[in-house]
């Protein structure tokens, strides 16, 4: 784990505050302006695609779910062994001719880049 790493998971513990605030004010504009809420709902999930016929659609947004996954996405971004910037991590392959063990970079070269495709090639 980098430095980079312990930034991003100290800023998403920090965030926990923002996200409980944002859904108690969430909870409290649906409590004493409903009508608004759902007006605002039904124009925004329009625009995305979505039907919401009422507020009770999206009660998602009026609890403390979204605020567990806020923070879940983002513990799991901050832990993650490749980030953007850095260099790739060297994991360990296993060679299909010899069976053993031998690491991903040191098939690449400075006269060779190394490129990953993992989409369909069909």
């Amino acid at each position: 784990m980098n430095i980079k790493n312990i930034r991003l998971l100290v800023l998403v513990y920090l965030k926990i505050p923002v996200h409980l605030l944002f859904s108690l004010a969430l909870c409290i504009l649906n409590y004493f302006f409903p009508n608004f809420i759902n007006k605002k709902l039904k124009e925004m999930s329009k625009e995305h695609g979505n039907e919401m016929n009422s507020a009770k659609d999206a009660n998602f947004l009026f609890s403390t779910d979204l605020a567990k996954t806020h923070f879940k996405i983002g513990k799991l971004n901050a832990l993650k062994s490749a980030q953007l910037g850095y260099p790739a991590p060297d994991i360990k392959l296993v060679d299909l001719e010899t069976s053993g063990l031998v690491s991903l970079l040191s098939f690449a070269s400075a006269a060779r880049p190394l490129v990953l495709n993992f989409g369909s090639c069909t």
